[in-house]
């Protein structure tokens, strides 16, 4: 490791359950959307609300497998490579693809592994915590470098 490279403490967003529930929640919210659209309009909620229980059968975290896929740490390495550790112990190395969410108590970070396969960790934050703080001011700052464009006129 470099002298500049900089360990950020693991990054603990709750256990499987808590994962599950929260990548729930949009199915959730989905569910009571088509329900509502339902007692306006009969036909097009019941449409609605077929199309939501596919959508929620096909991408909502119901089995113990797909559960225990669910990521629920993020580790720092070396020369800003993350490591994010599922929920059955494995670690799989992956890189920030998209503008993380980063408020003071909510955080939601897309990942993508090597393997093409994409990551959604969601936490949910006491006020103040340190290590969230840390996290937020690191992945902003990597972020801002990497969206920085090059002055053409120099």
């Amino acid at each position: 490791m470099a002298a500049g490279d900089k360990v950020l403490p693991p990054l603990s967003c709750g256990s499987v359950q808590q994962q599950a529930l929260l990548h729930s929640l949009s199915c959730c919210l989905a569910g009571l959307c088509a329900f509502l659209s339902m007692l306006d309009n009969f036909r097009f909620g019941m449409a609605l609300l077929l199309l939501v229980i596919i959508w929620t059968l096909w991408f909502c975290p119901w089995s113990i497998q797909r559960r225990m896929a669910l990521p629920i740490a993020l580790m720092s390495g070396p020369e800003n490579q993350y490591l994010l550790q599922l929920g059955n112990g494995e670690q799989v190395q992956v890189q920030l693809r998209a503008w993380p969410f980063l408020h003071p108590r909510l955080g939601v970070l897309t990942l993508r592994g090597i393997h093409k396969q994409k990551y959604t960790l969601i936490g949910v934050f006491p006020v103040r915590d340190a290590v969230w703080r840390l996290w937020r001011l690191h992945l902003r700052q990597v972020w801002a470098e990497r969206k920085a464009v090059p002055d053409r006129a120099g």
